[in-house]
């Protein structure tokens, strides 16, 4: 019989025991530090399951919890031939907490393995609980582009590819990777480090296994041609930790403001039946890319409303089906309306989130980092979908008009 051995992992951290036990007793708690995906019922007898993205996953049942001082779950991890036992202790030390973790029962030729990924995961946990910033993420490197999409059959035929799979481009971010090297919008990323990328988690996949400054050889289709490309890796740079609330909300009305004014400028002389025609078949029409901010923006109100109360992130809802439906119930002004009234709604939300939420640095860091930026970059980038769809269709009725 395999000799069994008790592992024990010490980590202080400057925040209350509250949150550290959260941490281990939430799903969304769980997420931050641990999972990519995570199921947990915090009770005696309740069951979790953990999975990340590099292919491990783990399962067990809670066995104890005393609040804010004691969680202990039985543990078995896809590699694991018998379950195990971990126990958590959490005790105040100084203005924080002092974490203890025991792993009992672990085969001799596990020891190691764990021993290493618990240090790695509570240094983890320390910093998302004293930071907000999560390792995983900003550990590993990146290309440096935005994700326009997976190739589809609209999407290669309006750039002439040769091939039926890949990501597409849609920018790329100034200074970095995949713009040194050479990487243009509306590139096609098909091949990296050898792998044909032909769903997203594969990005994730290829990219852990190198840092910030590596090389990456890429194969890259610029319409019909075929590019191989040394694209240098970035490092990920650390964003400052969000304002406060109430700052935060300020600074994003007058965002909003600025980005629907120039939503309506882009709009201002546009006819009802205008905005319902598709430019081409398959892209969305005015009203269907009007009803895709929609929605996104009602997605960030019930983000709103369930992740500070200690939810996890709602999925996001939207699809074709769901804007080709309210482009057809609501008219141009309808539409229009309804995403100013959600604006208004989400600004009112940000700025009365309860103070416990902000102080709650992992939580709050995950649902603002870098929100001023994306909600700038989306409508930026569906307004100029707009401006060339309205183009397309005036386009062809001027070449179908009688000489």
């Amino acid at each position: 019989m395999s000799e069994k051995r008790t592992i024990s992992v010490v980590q202080e951290v400057a925040a209350p025991a509250k949150q550290v036990y959260r941490a281990f007793a939430s799903a969304q708690g769980l997420l931050e530090w641990i999972g990519d995906t995570v199921e947990a019922d915090p009770r005696d007898g309740g069951r979790f399951y953990i999975w990340l993205n590099a292919g491990f996953y783990a399962s067990g049942t809670y066995v104890h919890l005393e609040e804010d001082h004691k969680v202990a779950f039985t543990w078995r991890g896809n590699t694991d031939a018998e379950e195990t036992r971990v126990r958590v202790l959490i005790e105040e030390a100084g203005d924080g907490a002092k974490i203890t973790l025991f792993h009992d029962e672990v085969v001799e030729a596990a020891v190691e393995v764990y021993t290493k990924e618990w240090e790695n995961s509570l240094a983890n946990l320390k910093s998302v609980l004293e930071t907000g910033v999560d390792r995983r993420l900003f550990d590993r490197p990146m290309l440096g582009f935005y994700i326009g999409g997976l190739v589809d059959d609209h999407l290669q035929d309006r750039l002439s590819l040769p091939v039926d799979y890949g990501v597409h481009v849609s920018g790329v971010l100034e200074g970095m990777g995949a713009e040194r090297s050479g990487i243009q919008q509306d590139d096609v990323i098909t091949v990296l480090d050898g792998i044909e990328i032909r769903r997203f988690p594969q990005i994730g996949d290829v990219l852990r296994k190198f840092k910030g400054g590596d090389t990456i050889d890429t194969v890259v289709y610029r319409g019909a041609e075929r590019l191989e490309l040394a694209v240098e890796l970035s490092k990920r740079p650390i964003p400052d930790f969000p304002a406060a609330p109430a700052e935060l909300a300020g600074g994003l009305a007058e965002l909003y403001r600025n980005l629907l004014g120039d939503l309506k400028t882009a709009l201002a002389d546009v006819s009802e039946e205008e905005s319902g025609r598709k430019p081409s078949e398959g892209e969305w029409s005015v009203k269907e890319v009007l009803a895709h901010l929609l929605i996104s923006e009602r997605w960030t109100t019930w983000a709103l409303d369930l992740h500070p109360a200690g939810n996890k992130f709602p999925r996001y809802p939207g699809d074709n089906r769901t804007y080709e439906a309210l482009a057809a119930v609501y008219s141009l002004k309808g539409l229009l309306k309804e995403l100013k009234i959600t604006v208004k709604l989400i600004v009112k939300l940000i700025g009365t989130l309860p103070e416990a939420y902000a102080d709650n640095k992992g939580a709050y860091f995950l649902m603002f980092n870098n929100y001023e930026q994306g909600v700038r970059t989306h409508f930026e980038q569906h307004t100029a979908q707009i401006r060339a769809a309205i183009e397309t269709v005036r386009k062809g009725d001027a070449e179908l008009a009688p000489a």
